[in-house]
């Protein structure tokens, strides 16, 4: 059995007065369709802020090394497209 070809997917949606930006792990199905996994995390942020790319050194930073760090797990697991 081969190891699964996963991913992370980051999404924006409107929530409430918010703009809530998602984190979330994929698997491949198919070779063009990807099904979510698990859901990681999100925040909120405030519409105008984000439009204006508002965001400090450290949380962009921060989410940079989130997405570093699952693509890492997944490599270190034999996840990924070979």
């Amino acid at each position: 059995m081969s190891a699964s070809i996963r991913g992370v997917l980051v999404t924006i949606k409107m929530v409430e007065d918010k703009l809530r930006l998602g984190l979330d792990d994929v698997v491949q199905q198919g070779p063009r369709q990807w099904e979510q996994d698990v859901l990681v995390t999100f925040k909120d942020y405030d519409p105008e802020s984000f439009k204006k790319l508002e965001l400090n050194d450290e949380e962009l930073a921060a989410l940079g090394h989130y997405i570093w760090a699952r693509l890492s797990a997944f490599y270190k697991r034999g996840e990924y497209s070979k």
